[in-house]
């Protein structure tokens, strides 16, 4: 825990000079100090190594949360608190966020005009340009909730990055809540669901450093889930549809809902899903062999199974298809079927090492790589693979030896009446031999080995 809280520190430290911080404008650090002393190319080798640290410690933390949901817990609020005010890190997409719900403050359609609209609002200089004239692709629970930051913390970036920051950090509380009680009912250790789908590293980096919505969703997604477990379908239902209208693909869930509802819709779900499977079942020899057309049917026999599989699983192997499936594969998209898998299934092999990778596929700045950055990155890897292997050293327990100074000196490979150790310069050992026969006793020489 304690090199977690460390990597999770030096990667916000590391932030203030290397994160995706905003053009020409402070945060906490004015550009020109920022830029100073070689500050921009040490924020980089120490956000990366950092970030190594806390992947690599995050793996090691498996074995010691299962059935301790309140450590993962305690744990989990460690590593967050470092990041909460940090600068945003590996994306630019908070700004995005931000002038968008400017334009909802304004009475502008965001759907319609993009945040260039907003003229010479000093948000706007933060847009990365491809996206000034495009209109927003989110949902209007997510603007709208932005247009509410916005109408609090008005055009100040560091108010506006935190209020944002604030709506992650929500969603992490209710994720904390919502996935142990999730995974109970469908059998699953509450201690290593909370480490793969709350403590993981996407929902830390992506989801609290960089504010991503994708968190909202799923916070909003899970929460429907739970509500479904406990047979509560008409507000999981609203749940899941709130979910949807910050992102679309949460939509997905409602296909796997809509079949559970009491009645005639439960008959006239088993006979649709009974009539699909026989359509699979025919359709299944003139398949592709290509890989997309694999991972569809993947995705349309998940939502099959979802009975076998339960509710978390078939949401989360589905919305994984749909990640894969798309046209771009951002390292926060993973989040949508990770979390879902961590509550319902024991086997999530695959969502571990994805986790592990496509964390640490960016930069903290969140834009092109160039050769130098690249090269910083490098010695940062380094560094930190190293710190990694340091500290599985020093955290090794000792083997105590007990030997007699007068057992080494001699190497006479006698019976001292002690267990012989086959350690360097130590011939016997600390436990007694009363209990052994006569014959065992006169052996003993012949099984010492003397180094």
């Amino acid at each position: 825990m304690k090199i977690g809280l460390v990597g999770a520190t030096a990667l916000a430290v590391g932030g203030l000079t290397a994160g995706a911080l905003p053009t020409g404008r402070p945060f906490y650090l004015s550009p020109a100090v920022r830029h100073e002393f070689g500050l921009p190319a040490a924020g980089m080798v120490c956000a990366v190594a950092r970030l190594v640290v806390l992947v690599g410690a995050w793996l090691r933390l498996r074995p010691a949360l299962a059935g301790q949901p309140r450590r993962a817990l305690a744990v989990l609020a460690c590593w967050t608190a470092p990041l909460v005010l940090a600068p945003p890190l590996f994306s630019r997409d908070v700004y995005s966020y931000l002038a968008q719900g400017a334009l909802v403050g304004r009475g502008l359609d965001a759907y319609a005009v993009g945040p260039a609209a907003l003229g010479g609002n000093p948000l706007v200089a933060q847009v990365h340009p491809l996206w000034l004239s495009t209109p927003a692709p989110y949902g209007p629970v997510f603007l709208g909730l932005a247009g509410a930051v916005v109408g609090v913390t008005g055009t100040h970036l560091v108010a506006g990055v935190l209020g944002m920051r604030a709506v992650a950090l929500a969603s992490v509380v209710t994720l904390a809540y919502v996935v142990p009680r999730l995974a109970v009912r469908y059998r699953v250790d509450p201690g290593r669901a909370l480490w793969l789908g709350v403590l993981n590293p996407l929902v830390l980096v992506h989801g609290v450093a960089g504010g991503h919505n994708d968190l909202l969703m799923v916070a909003l997604l899970m929460t429907g889930l739970l509500l479904a477990s406990g047979g509560r379908f008409a507000a999981a239902v609203v749940l899941v549809t709130l979910a949807a209208l910050v992102k679309a693909p949460a939509a997905l869930a409602l296909c796997c809902l809509a079949p559970m509802w009491p009645g005639r819709w439960l008959s006239s779900g088993r006979h649709r899903r009974h009539r699909c499977r026989r359509r699979c079942h025919g359709r299944r020899r003139h398949r592709g062999h290509r890989a997309g057309t694999r991972l569809a049917a993947r995705c349309v026999a998940a939502w099959l199974r979802r009975d076998r599989l339960g509710l978390p699983a078939a949401v989360g192997l589905a919305l994984g298809a749909v990640v894969l499936l798309g046209p771009v594969v951002h390292p926060w998209y993973l989040l949508w079927a990770v979390v879902p898998l961590a509550a319902g299934t024991h086997l999530a092999r695959g969502a571990v090492g994805l986790s592990a990778v496509l964390s640490l596929v960016l930069l903290p700045h969140g834009v092109a790589v160039t050769p130098r950055g690249f090269a910083e990155a490098l010695v940062g890897l380094g560094i930190g693979s190293a710190v990694l292997a340091l500290g599985q050293v020093l955290q090794r327990q000792p083997v105590p030896v007990d030997a007699q100074p007068a057992d080494d000196p001699g190497r006479d490979g006698g019976d001292h009446r002690m267990v012989p150790e086959l350690l360097p310069r130590v011939d016997v050992g600390d436990v007694h031999l009363d209990e052994r026969t006569v014959q065992q006793r006169a052996r003993v020489a012949d099984r010492v080995r003397v180094v």
